[in-house]
């Protein structure tokens, strides 16, 4: 009986792993991503860019929308209550119980 729960546990622990590692790899992708956007916008304006770079826009844009919802769907995969606790946040209902820690 304790070995399919040992066996679960390291599958989450596994995914709470991947998923946190997928968190900063996002973030690291698309914070220069959105600072790029972001001076092409203020310095040449919107009517200046060409076709593609308007649709490199409006891409890096929607998928960083979509990647930030999904992270932020999922954050109790990899989130725990302490988490929310020491970053200052309330603690959600139906938080994971455990201590603020890099991996959960």
């Amino acid at each position: 009986m304790a070995r399919p729960r040992r066996r679960r546990a390291a599958s989450q622990r596994q995914l709470a792993e991947a998923l946190f590692l997928t968190g900063g790899i996002i973030s690291v992708i698309g914070t220069p991503l959105l600072t790029w956007v972001l001076l092409q916008l203020l310095l040449f304006g919107e009517s200046e860019l060409s076709v593609h770079q308007r649709r490199t826009v409006i891409g890096v844009v929607a998928l960083v929308g979509t990647l930030a919802f999904l992270l932020g769907q999922f954050n109790d995969v990899f989130l725990t209550c302490g988490d929310f606790d020491i970053s200052g946040n309330s603690v959600p209902s139906g938080c994971r119980p455990g201590h603020a820690s890099p991996l959960g």
